[in-house]
C-alpha cells in the first residue's frame, strides 16, 4: 500500500512539470533556430500545458498504435509457427514438445511460488517507490529532448524551403508597414505575439496577431484540392 501511494503521489507531482516541458522544449526549438525565445511570444502556464498534454497524448497514442500492431504480427507469427510445427510433425515429436513446456511452466511456477513473499516484501516499500520514481524521472527527459529536437529540425527545414524556395504557399501572408505590404511567412504564434519571416528582406520579425494579413484565396484552393 506504501508503494502505491508513493507511486500515485509522484506521478501527480512530475506529470505538469513534464507535460509543461514537453511542449516548451519543441517551442524552444523551433525559436532558437532564429535567434528568439518562446517567452517573446507571450504563452502562458495554461497553454503549455494543454498544448503539452495534446502534443504527448497524440505522441503517445502514435507509439502505443506501432506497439499494438508489432504485438499483432509477433502473435500472428507465433499462431502460424506453432500450427505448423504441431500439424508438421510426427505425434511422438509433439508429445515430447508437451512435455518439455510442462516442465518449463511448472519450473517458471516453483520459483515464483518461492520468491513471491521476499520479491513483495522488497517492492512494497517506500525506497523501492522511489527509486522507481527516479527511473521514471530519468526516462521522461528522453521524450522531452526529442521533442526539442523536432521542432529544431522542423524550424531548419522551414528556414531552408523559405530561402530557397521562389512559389508562394497558403501559409504565406502580407503585413502593413509604413503602409506597405510585404509578404511574410509564419513560424509559430503565442497568446500575444507571432514569430514570422519577412519574404521581402528576409527578416525574423515578431509582430502582433492582428497585424498578421492572411489572403484567402490561397486557403480556398487548398481547401478545394
Amino acid at each position: 500500500m506504501k508503494f502505491l501511494t508513493t507511486i500515485i503521489s509522484g506521478i501527480f507531482i512530475f506529470s505538469p512539470p513534464i507535460i509543461f516541458g514537453y511542449y516548451l522544449a519543441y517551442m524552444y526549438g523551433v525559436t532558437e533556430t532564429f535567434a528568439s525565445r518562446p517567452s517573446s511570444l507571450g504563452i502562458s502556464y495554461s497553454e503549455y500545458l494543454f498544448l503539452g498534454y495534446f502534443e504527448l497524448s497524440t505522441d503517445v497514442l502514435k507509439i502505443l498504435n506501432k506497439l499494438l500492431r508489432i504485438i499483432l504480427y509477433i502473435t500472428l507469427y507465433c499462431l502460424a509457427c506453432y500450427l505448423c510445427l504441431f500439424f508438421g510433425t510426427h505425434s511422438s515429436s509433439r508429445e515430447k514438445l508437451k512435455s518439455k513446456f510442462d516442465f518449463l511452466q511448472h519450473r517458471i511456477h516453483k520459483f515464483s511460488k518461492n520468491n513471491k513473499l521476499s520479491w513483495l516484501k522488497n517492492i512494497n516499500s517506500i525506497p523501492a517507490a522511489i527509486y522507481l520514481l527516479f527511473i521514471f524521472f530519468i526516462f521522461s527527459l528522453y521524450p522531452v529532448l526529442i521533442k526539442y529536437k523536432q521542432g529544431e529540425k522542423e524550424a531548419t527545414e522551414l528556414l531552408r524551403k523559405t530561402i530557397t524556395s521562389y512559389q508562394c504557399e497558403y501559409n504565406e501572408g502580407y503585413m502593413k508597414d509604413d503602409y506597405l505590404l510585404k509578404r511574410i511567412k509564419k513560424i509559430t504564434c503565442g497568446s500575444h505575439k507571432c514569430l514570422m519571416i519577412s519574404l521581402n528582406d528576409y527578416e525574423i520579425r515578431t509582430i502582433l496577431p492582428e497585424q498578421y494579413i492572411q489572403p484567402l484565396s490561397p486557403l480556398v484552393e487548398t481547401t478545394g484540392n
